[in-house]
C-alpha cells in the first residue's frame, strides 16, 4: 500500500510516495533518496580506513564527515549523514532487544 506525504522541497510542496509495510509502519528505507551517497562521500574523503571489515562506516568517521559537510554548508549531505547515524542507532537498538 502506498501513502502519499506532502513535503517541502526547495520552497515548493511536493507529494512523495511513502510505502508502508503490512503492519502499517513506515518503511524507512524508502526515505533514502540516493542510496550509497554517504558511503561514496566517506570513501572519497577518508578512504578505506573509514570502514569496518563488514563494510559499514565507522561512527567516528560519520561524525567527521558531518562536521566537514557542515563546514561546506552542504545541508542535504548533513541530513543524509544524520539519517545514516539514526539508522545505525536503530539497528543497534534492535540487535540489543533481540
Amino acid at each position: 500500500m502506498t501513502e502519499w506525504r506532502t513535503v517541502r522541497r526547495n520552497g515548493r510542496k511536493v507529494r512523495i510516495p511513502v510505502t508502508t509495510a503490512g503492519n502499517g509502519h513506515l518503511n524507512i528505507q524508502k526515505s533514502i533518496r540516493h542510496p550509497g551517497r554517504v558511503r561514496e562521500y566517506v570513501r572519497r574523503e577518508y578512504g578505506d580506513e573509514a570502514f569496518t571489515e563488514r563494510g559499514t562506516i565507522k561512527p567516528e568517521y560519520l561524525e567527521k564527515a558531518k562536521e566537514r559537510a557542515e563546514a561546506q554548508h552542504n545541508r542535504s549531505l548533513v541530513d543524509a549523514i544524520d539519517l545514516a547515524m539514526r539508522l545505525n542507532a536503530l539497528r543497534q537498538h534492535n540487535v540489543q532487544s533481540q
